[in-house]
């Protein structure tokens, strides 16, 4: 099994003071993956990415390949991923964050 660790910062805060309501939190999410799955992800998974949205907030998603063990530790600390799951998703698809298409 491969276990993934994602971790949610927002190095960039567009509001009045510059800060992000949720700084200080600790968003992360874990995934596991048989080695066969995880042999189908997106080549670039591992690292950092980027999104920009057009009012200047930018957020930052860190994937990070660990144990089992490490996994659970970071998830036991986890304040949730406050609402971005979807980044999670776009990554897992594409390799990088993609504004979800509206069913509008």
């Amino acid at each position: 099994m491969k276990h993934l660790v994602f971790t949610l910062t927002m190095p960039h805060a567009a509001s009045w003071n510059g800060r992000w309501s949720g700084e200080g939190g600790n968003f992360v999410r874990g995934a596991k993956f048989t080695d066969a799955a995880f042999k189908k992800l997106p080549k670039n998974l591992i690292g950092e990415h980027y999104y920009r949205w057009s009012d200047g907030w930018e957020a930052c998603v860190t994937v990070e390949e660990v144990t089992g063990r490490e996994k659970l530790k970071r998830l036991k600390k986890s304040d949730g991923f406050s609402s971005y799951g979807w980044m999670i998703t776009s990554l897992l698809r594409t390799g990088e964050i993609r504004e979800p298409e509206s069913k509008e």
